[in-house]
């Protein structure tokens, strides 16, 4: 999802001829959290909606549909506990790679971690680099 929203913005900039450089981890998280009862289309509205009203060079949670915003509060519990954690570790490896001109061994340094460990928790993530 991480990569989608990426091209969402990529896209939005050029159409909007804004300059908007990412967004932060929470709403990331809450993106990567929600259920998605659409498709791919709902989640670029979402990107678009954010995009309209953001006025910096970041889209915060702030900048999410009030209807997903409110969605939050019933993401978590014990049960998502392990997907939450793994949404949230997700989102950091990605934004360490990302800092890090997807460089692991710069990466996992900078998670304090080992670069074998890194590979394994992508192989485990999922997350394509």
């Amino acid at each position: 999802m991480p990569l989608l929203i990426e091209k969402f913005i990529e896209k939005f900039n050029q159409i909007h001829h804004k300059k908007i450089t990412g967004m932060d981890h929470e709403a990331v998280s809450l993106l990567m959290a929600y259920d998605w009862p659409g498709n791919i289309r709902e989640l670029e509205n979402v990107i678009e909606h954010a995009f309209v009203l953001c006025l910096g060079n970041y889209i915060s949670i702030e900048h999410l549909p009030k209807e997903l915003r409110n969605s939050r509060f019933n993401i978590g519990g014990i049960s998502d506990l392990k997907t939450n954690q793994e949404i949230l570790e997700s989102t950091v490896i990605l934004e360490a790679l990302k800092k890090n001109n997807y460089n692991h061994s710069k990466a996992a340094k900078a998670l304090g971690i080992h670069r074998t460990t890194l590979f394994r928790k992508i192989k485990k993530l999922g997350i394509c680099t």
